[in-house]
């Protein structure tokens, strides 16, 4: 007996390339050897792995299984997930299963093994807590015991295995086909992981919210989809998914039949999707929300009558309001340019689940309509991911006018006050100008005083009166008007030079008439 070529995954210790395995006499030594289905599970206990690992690339480094295995805080001691079972029978909703219970449904002896079967479908809900020492900080609500178990059965892609942990990694959408030992022969796989739509608030380790990751491993042979999906419990994407199954209460068991839809493997990705949807519209429409009240706030602001001079409150609080206004529009410019990059990565996976799901039924699926309303689904999800991010941009574009706006009525405030301190200025100017009068008109006479008041000249008085009186005035009347005449002309001459420079001006920027003035075509 042989088994084909393949590289195979042992625990997560090692690989091994197998060429062809001769069984002597037929039988294989590996107890529990049931169709070349179980082979896999016992392969560890035959032939030790290697000491190094041969695939080390990128996705699919052991080391990083290993790593997130050595760390005891990134699972719980005890499992205490939810699942959903599906098969011909219905549905069955469990709210808490241990590990005894994952164990049960992930034997091989749970597996339908007749050639005629309907689809089997289980949903394993796993939650992601907030723990500081795990290493995304998020600690699943799954032991390692039973997280290992479900690796070992799905042989799940090295990096589903940290998106599972929480890491957030939003272009991880990859599918495959797969033929592996433990799946009884070609299998699928699909991971996903959806961008935070309720993350709404600025970046907290404390609170916010874990990424929802989505995987998928579907066994051809047994035609038996398992999926994982690892998310914050107060997300609402177990709830969105037992609501449109009709589960009624979620804490209790629950049968009953199920819906057509679910026998189509992909029916979990397309409800996931639809739900990511379903919160990116109220982020929208949050972004909407608070981009309005804003511009509200503005066209107030902008009809009412603010004081822009003086220190009195009217101006403090008018300058106050447009600040607020303008930190509430640059956290809108934040929150669209957030949902504008999950909106291009919700697109991008989108697109993968698509193509992924068209090669999953390439050969065909047991439910045509299933797989039609399925596709329908996708190609749907895919448009209105285009339109929202078409919305975001709007959003963006309005609250750039909004803020080009509060920058123009700042602008013009800042204006006014320069040209109110002008014309004060230009008042003050003139006082200046009468006092550089009266100065000019008593500078002779203070030097003149001065002068003679000094003791150089011989002074006397005749019936009270000095005699240097007289001389006084003949060199104070002459002095005075010398600097009157000195000062007009200067100022004659100011007046000529500017009327000089306008004329050439006019000369250079006139079209050629000399009566049009400075305004007119460019003459070179």
């Amino acid at each position: 007996m042989s088994i084909p070529s393949i590289l195979t995954n042992l625990d997560g210790k090692g690989a091994v390339e197998i060429d062809e395995i001769e069984f002597v006499g037929g039988e294989s030594p590996i107890k529990g050897y049931d169709d070349g289905a179980s082979c896999y599970r016992k392969f560890s206990d035959v032939f030790p792995p290697l000491s190094e690992p041969k695939l080390t690339l990128e996705p699919w480094s052991p080391l990083l299984a290993e790593q997130a295995f050595s760390n005891p805080q990134n699972f719980q001691s005890q499992s205490t997930i939810q699942v959903v079972k599906a098969d011909e029978h219905g549905v069955l909703w469990l709210p808490a299963v241990d590990d005894a219970g994952i164990r049960s449904l992930l034997s091989r002896d749970a597996s339908p093994k007749s050639p005629n079967y309907h689809h089997t479908l289980i949903v394993f809900f796993v939650s992601l807590h907030y723990n500081s020492e795990a290493q995304y900080e998020r600690q699943v609500s799954i032991s390692k015991s039973s997280f290992k178990k479900f690796i070992d059965r799905t042989e799940m892609h090295d990096a589903a295995i940290q998106d599972m942990l929480g890491r957030p990694d939003y272009w991880s959408a990859f599918g495959r086909r797969k033929i592996t030992l433990l799946g009884g022969g070609s299998s699928y796989e699909f991971l996903c992981q959806h961008p935070r739509w309720l993350q709404k608030s600025r970046h907290d380790t404390t609170v916010h919210r874990a990424p929802c990751s989505v995987y998928l491993h579907h066994e051809g042979e047994t035609n038996t989809s398992y999926y994982m999906i690892s998310s914050a419990k107060s997300d609402g994407y177990v709830s969105d998914i037992l609501r449109n199954l009709g589960i009624p209460d979620t804490d209790k068991p629950y049968t009953g039949m199920a819906p057509d839809v679910m026998f189509n493997p992909f029916f979990i990705h397309a409800l996931v999707s639809g739900t990511a949807y379903r919160q990116s519209t109220e982020y929208l429409g949050d972004v909407r929300t608070n981009l309005m009240e804003q511009i509200i706030k503005v066209n107030d602001y902008s009809q009412e009558t603010h004081p822009y001079l003086g220190d009195g409150e009217g101006v403090d609080a008018g300058r106050k309001k447009l600040e607020d206004i303008t930190k509430k529009l640059h956290l809108v410019s934040q929150t669209c340019d957030s949902g504008i990059a999950s909106a291009d990565m919700s697109i991008e996976l989108c697109r993968e689940m698509l193509e992924a799901y068209m090669s999953f039924t390439a050969n065909g699926i047991e439910d045509p309509a299933s797989r039609q309303h399925v596709q329908d689904s996708m190609a749907w999800i895919l448009k209105t991911w285009h339109c929202q991010k078409n919305w975001l941009i709007s959003y963006k574009a309005r609250k750039d006018t909004a803020m080009n706006f509060v920058y123009n009525l700042v602008t013009q405030q800042d204006n006014s006050v320069n040209i109110d301190i002008a014309h004060q200025t230009a008042r003050h100017s003139s006082s200046m100008n009468t006092i550089t009068v009266l100065t000019l008109i008593f500078l002779p006479g203070t030097f003149l005083a001065g002068v003679f008041s000094s003791g150089i000249l011989e002074n006397s008085e005749t019936h009270g009166i000095s005699d240097l009186f007289w001389p006084f005035i003949w060199f104070f009347i002459p002095l005075t008007l010398l600097s009157i005449a000195i000062w007009y002309w200067r100022l004659q001459l100011e007046k000529t030079y500017a009327w000089i420079r306008r004329k050439a001006l006019d000369r250079r920027y006139c079209d050629g008439d000399p009566e049009k003035g400075v305004g007119r075509n460019y003459v070179k």
